[in-house]
């Protein structure tokens, strides 16, 4: 299965299951990307804090994560597209009208601290593993 996770950024909730699925699954056919990365789009995660002091304290190095921006294409090769949040009207057209989107509704961490960071990063962490037991 080609798995897409997707945020508003790429630089948390969507990077991390990305990491938490690439770390678990014997496939992992997996990509990551935000529908408004803003600034954040094309630099690594070297510089997010929290989400790379958390991931750390899980065995997993994220720092040199890009934050990507999703488009049509990203969309069209996934076959089950998982979303951080329910705005609808925030995401582009080619994903709101898209068939293959479950939504996950994790809070962005991104003005939080890092017991906040910790939580979020447990939360979705526990989502990727019952989601490997469902693809199985």
């Amino acid at each position: 299965m080609k798995l897409l996770f997707v945020c508003k950024a790429n630089v948390g909730r969507s990077q991390i299951a990305e990491a938490f699925y690439e770390k678990y699954s014997l496939n992992p056919n997996v990509k990551s990307a935000g529908y408004a990365p803003e600034e954040w789009e094309g630099k690594n995660l070297d510089t997010a804090q929290h989400v790379k002091v958390c991931m750390d304290e899980e065995g997993i190095n994220v720092r040199k994560k890009i934050s990507k921006k999703l488009n049509k294409e990203m969309a069209d090769w996934a076959d089950k597209i998982i979303v951080f949040d329910s705005k609808k009207q925030d995401w582009p057209a080619f994903l709101r009208e898209s068939g293959r989107v479950e939504i996950w509704e994790i809070e962005d961490p991104r003005y939080s601290d890092l017991d906040a960071h910790r939580k979020i990063r447990d939360a979705i962490k526990g989502k990727v593993e019952i989601l490997l037991k469902e693809i199985k």
